[in-house]
Formats: C-alpha cells, structure tokens, sequence
C-alpha cells in the first residue's frame, strides 16, 4: 500500500506502509531504502535526509500491513539518509498511535510549550497535553 508519493532531486520516493517501508521507484519498481518501527505515512525532504512518518497498526486494518509487527509499531518521524538508508535519528511518542503527513515549515518556530507543570490552567488541559505528548506531569 503506498502512500505519500514525492518528488525530490530527479526521484520519484514512497512509503511502502503495509510493510513499513521508505524508498523510491526505479527502473519501474520499488526499491527499499529503509525498513521502519510501523505503517510508514508522511514524508518530507530536507536536503539529502527524508523525514518519515511511522503509526501504530489499528487492529481492525492489520490485514493492510501484513509486514509491520503491530506490538513493535511506534508513532514516531525518523530522519534517513537517501544516500545509504541509514537512520539518522528518531522521535518517538510512547503514547503516541497516528502520524498522517508531515510538512517542512520553513521559518517557523516554538518559545516551548503552551504551559509549564506550575502553571494553573482550566481543569481537563493538563490531561489533554499529557496524552498527546506522551508526557506526565507530577506536583
């Protein structure tokens, strides 16, 4: 199953996701440059590392992946190498379950997150950070 098809540098990349997959097509196949830790979705280039998105398995569409171990699927972006494949360096969320797309935003930046753990905030907004980050917050 393919999903983000991209053009980068004169190559033609994919995400193989059924079998958590990265690569690009050649000489009209597909030839892995990677093998990743879940469903392989989202991809974006900067310069000569791609940078690509891997969900968890949702048991209901396991049929879909039949070469991703769903116990050993991560929600995380991995940075690769197109040259060698190599994985450069991951980001992974525990907690974490879907990744869709990724997107460079050139630019842009972050002063940190919204809140710190003493900060007083409405009931339920620590709660909804502490599952979408994968992160606990003790007092």
């Amino acid at each position: 199953m393919d999903h983000s098809l991209r053009f980068h540098e004169g190559s033609l990349f994919v995400d193989n996701s059924g079998y958590g997959e990265f690569g690009r097509v050649a000489d009209g196949g597909f030839e892995p440059l990677s093998r990743l830790p879940g469903w392989t979705r989202g991809l974006c280039f900067a310069g000569a590392v791609a940078f690509v998105g891997t969900s968890r398995v949702i048991p209901r569409f396991r049929h879909y992946a039949p070469g991703v171990e769903p116990r050993r699927a991560k929600a995380g972006v991995h940075a690769v190498e197109l040259r060698s494949g190599r994985v450069l360096g991951s980001l992974t969320w525990p907690l974490g379950n879907q990744i869709f797309a990724l997107e460079l935003t050139a630019g842009l930046g972050s002063r940190g997150f919204p809140f710190s753990p003493a900060d007083r905030r409405p009931p339920g907004l620590e709660a909804f950070y502490s599952r979408a980050l994968g992160i606990q917050w003790s007092r």
